[in-house]
């Protein structure tokens, strides 16, 4: 859109968008972007990047020439769908120079607008208009011609008039040549737009009463057609208005001869709008430059707009003189500038500061467990929310600043189910189908008493639910936003625990699925299993590690932390490992002796980002203190990778076993047998990259463990060598995941998972026997291995223990789906898809035998009930 400047006598306005308290709508202001441009040429286009909305944005435009011939007057007009401003005089003028202000409002402005062309002929042209509430609205309108006759300026000088809330009609007194009109029709939620028809003649000013208004909160907007014989002198149409008082409006000109029509528009803002005023700036002949002194405003969110009064005597060729361009060129100061100086001119000026959202803080936290028809959100904020719900993923839907909503109401393809009054920190939505997977985002709001309601952006916030029947064998899913949960829950107490790359510790009611507590925020991701043992809590406690090397503990029951304690000073960089411990009740005396008191002992590996310089910690239970640190490099000046895998405590000997990477050769020590009272090391050895769990076998003397490229070793307990002969391993070809199973009944009968896709069972021959080949099929297998893509580490549940219907090996994999196989046949008996399918699942485990959680990289836990449809 194009400004009438001095044709169509527009107030400068500075506009400055300032901070949050506004009534329940309002228009909130995004950003003003400003600039000039030489129209050497014409069209000249400019590009807006990023891209602005037209049905939001204003644009605003003035200009400085050294040319009385109205071919050099622009219009400026959004093209491109609001990636450009095309900029336009009837003749291309170097010396034409055209300000511009692209005003981009985030929401509570609807703006229309459009080319409207008078022919030679025409004196009236009706536009059309999607109906508007005149209450709100306002016009702004600019024109261009090809016309270079000076005396004949009553023209091009168009009358805006809105005479309903359907039609704009624009106006001139004299034809005889074309006219392009950019007009547009502005709509500002929380604005009171007073409007009127005013004739200055026979006289040097005239006055126009107004309903009362604030003067520090109202604007004036006008338009304008010269009478016939105003015959392109500018004394006489040149008109400055100004808001003189709280209920009049004052109009002034330098000639009293002839007449002009004045339509003005008074725009109130009783939203945090402040409008700033001084007296009209006259510049005498030979000053080409004015500087209004402001108070400050912010730039990035101000425009400025002008309205003039010049000319002299009968003379039709002053329209150079009383062209100004208004520019902000700092936060206190606004330039007026005209490219021609022969006569005097008066500038009428006004800085208004229109609303602006401020921040609004996004939820600590946000999460959705879905369950039979519905979905339960919880979040964690001080303020009210919005809740928006959709049956896709969000493509920008999002709520306005200044704008208000209602259960029911829709944004985009979004509905709108919460909108709360006070904070709150969850919410349940009924009625869901099951089978469809709903899309939730929640943004905190500006608080109930606020005067208006600014939204937080609601990033991180988006989560999925898909609700499900008791027939569909999901009980329950939960997600948390913002982070993958591949590590199988931990279930103690009819609680289920376990860690999000969202770095947040979670307790959930294994029942229901629902939050136990708020999720903890440990301030870097936990991507390891989490450990719960029983004791110091009436529902046990919870003990994790983080990737910034900080190992806590929390009370299962209430989610209190009881401590934390960061081992970053002394050394450790992450944990990933699982926390390993050594519980006091099931120790011999020889733990009591090495530690009095009542507390169990936890041992914490390092993931440092060195592959010489890690560490092993033990730590109190109850307070975190370190009892002693295993730190090989420095203590006996062998170098230690990392350690992924958990650490295994083995009671009888008090022995701790740890499994770590071999460096960047492949040749350091990798597999480490500790004496868990004393930190002492055992026996080392370099086996290549270990980074699995070790695990002993039910009967406690031989301990499994294999490296990256395969290699499955079996250790004697007691005397710490190897247990088979000639070669000490089997070549499976591919890495172990996670750790080794042994089946309840069936001594030596293993069940484990390799990263190339496949899930085996290998039988131990026994101490002192070669070493099994990984091509011999366990007995009742008719193949050695069970192809599953990416297989996650085995769950057992042994028929000698468990239902025989539930019975089975269960792992998860990258198919999106958890697969049953049965330990004696290696049949893969059933497949079970996990959510929508196609997110990788991740470790299982199970609380008491007749259910599976399962987590997948989307972040969501599944439990799932057994047996499996």
């Amino acid at each position: 859109m194009d400004v009438p400047w001095h044709r169509l006598t527009l107030l400068l306005l500075a506009v400055t968008l300032t901070a949050w308290y506004a009534p329940a709508h309002a228009a909130s202001v995004g950003a003003v972007r400003s600039g000039s441009v030489a129209m050497s040429t014409t069209p000249q286009t400019v590009t807006l990047a990023p891209a602005v909305s037209p049905s939001r944005t204003v644009v605003l435009c003035s200009s400085r020439t050294n040319s009385s011939s109205p071919s050099s007057r622009p219009t400026c007009e959004l093209t491109g769908g609001g990636a450009t401003l095309t900029v336009a005089l009837g003749i291309a003028n170097a010396n034409t120079v055209v300000q511009y202000d692209v005003v981009e409002f985030d929401g509570g402005a609807t703006v229309q607008r459009g080319l409207a062309s008078f022919g030679t002929s025409a004196t009236l042209v009706s536009v059309p208009l999607t109906s508007v509430d005149l209450t709100r609205t306002f016009v702004l309108v600019g024109q261009r011609t090809t016309s270079t006759a000076t005396g004949a300026d009553e023209r091009w000088t168009i009358r805006a008039q809105l005479t309903g809330a359907t039609t704009l009609e624009l106006r001139r007194n004299e034809t005889g040549i074309a006219v392009d009109v950019a007009w547009q029709v502005v709509t500002l939620d929380g604005a009171s737009v007073q409007r009127g028809l005013t004739t200055l003649g026979g006289a040097t000013s005239t006055t126009a009463s107004i309903g009362a208004v604030d003067p520090a909160k109202s604007f004036l907007v006008m338009s304008l057609r010269g009478a016939t014989g105003v015959a392109g002198v500018e004394s006489r149409y040149t008109v400055t208005g100004e808001l003189t008082s709280p209920t009049q409006l004052t109009f002034t000109r330098v000639s009293s001869t002839s007449s002009v029509d004045i339509s003005w528009e008074v725009v109130s803002l009783d939203d945090g709008t402040g409008v700033q005023r001084g007296a009209a700036v006259t510049a005498t002949s030979g000053v080409a430059l004015m500087s209004a002194p402001l108070a400050s405003v912010d730039t990035t969110v101000s425009a400025p707009l002008v309205t003039v009064a010049g000319g002299t005597g009968t003379s039709a060729t002053r329209l150079d003189e009383t062209s100004w361009t208004a520019a902000l060129t700092s936060g206190t100061n606004l330039d007026l500038a005209r490219a021609a100086t022969g006569t005097t001119a008066t500038a009428a000026w006004q800085v208004v500061s229109f609303f602006r959202c401020g921040a609004v803080a996004n939820p600590v936290y946000a999460s959705v467990a879905a369950a039979d028809g519905q979905a339960t959100l919880a979040w964690q904020s001080a303020l009210p929310v919005l809740i928006l719900r959709k049956t896709a993923p969000f493509a920008g839907e999002a709520p306005a600043p200044g704008q208000g909503y209602t259960v029911g109401g829709t944004i985009g393809a979004a509905t709108v189910v919460r909108s709360g009054s006070v904070a709150e920190t969850s919410f349940t939505d009924t009625g869901l189908t099951n089978g469809t997977t709903y899309y939730y985002q929640v943004y905190p709001k500006s608080p109930s008493g606020a005067s208006t309601t600014c939204y937080a952006s609601g990033a991180g916030t988006e989560a999925s639910a898909l609700p499900l029947g008791p027939a569909s064998g999901v009980a329950w899913s939960y997600v948390l936003a913002g982070g993958s949960t591949l590590r199988a829950g931990i279930a103690g107490g009819a609680q289920l625990f376990f860690g999000s790359n969202a770095s947040r510790l979670i307790g959930l009611d294994t029942g229901a699925g629902a939050e136990s507590w708020t999720p903890i925020a440990s301030g870097a991701p936990i991507q390891g299993w989490v450990t719960w043992l029983p004791g110091g809590g009436p529902s046990g406690t919870v003990y994790a590690g983080t990737q910034a090397g900080l190992v806590g503990s929390v009370d299962a029951a209430t989610g209190a932390v009881n401590w934390a304690t960061n081992l970053a000073p002394l050394g450790a960089d992450a944990v990933q490992a699982a926390v390993s411990a050594q519980v006091r009740a099931f120790s011999d005396a020889a733990f009591a002796a090495a530690y009095p008191g009542a507390y169990d002992v936890l041992f914490v590996a390092t993931r440092n980002a060195s592959s010489t310089n890690n560490k092993i910690f033990a730590l109190r239970s109850d307070t975190g203190a370190v009892l002693w640190t295993f730190d090989p490099q420095t203590q006996l000046g062998v170098p230690m990778d990392y350690v992924v895998g958990q650490p295994w405590v083995g009671y009888t000997r008090n022995r701790l076993y740890v499994g770590s990477r071999a460096g960047a050769a492949g040749t350091q020590q990798s597999f480490w047998v500790l004496d868990s009272l004393t930190g002492t090391r055992l026996v080392s050895a370099a086996a290549g990259h270990v980074e699995m769990s070790p695990s002993l076998s039910a009967d406690d003397t031989t301990l499994y463990f294999a490296n990256g490229a395969g290699q499955l070793f079996a250790g004697d307990a007691d005397a710490l060598s190897f247990k088979w002969s000639g070669p000490a391993f089997t070549s499976l070809g591919s890495a172990i995941v996670g750790y080794v199973w042994e089946d309840f009944t069936t001594a030596g009968r293993l069940y484990f998972s390799t990263a190339d896709g496949s899930v085996r069972c290998l039988q131990d021959p026994g101490p002192g026997a070669p070493a099994p080949s990984a091509a011999t099929p366990c007995s009742g297998w008719s193949t050695p291995t069970v192809a599953v893509a990416g297989p996650s580490a085995p769950l057992l549940l042994d028929a000698a223990w468990f239902d025989p219907l539930v019975a089975g090996l269960y792992v998860g994999s990258t198919d999106g789906r958890v697969h049953r196989i049965d330990p004696a046949s290696g049949a893969d008996t059933g497949q079970f898809t996990v959510g929508d399918g196609t997110r990788p699942v991740g470790d299982l485990s199970t609380e008491g035998g007749s259910e599976l959680f399962a987590g997948t990289t989307e972040g969501k836990m599944f439990k799932l009930t057994l047996p499996l449809p």
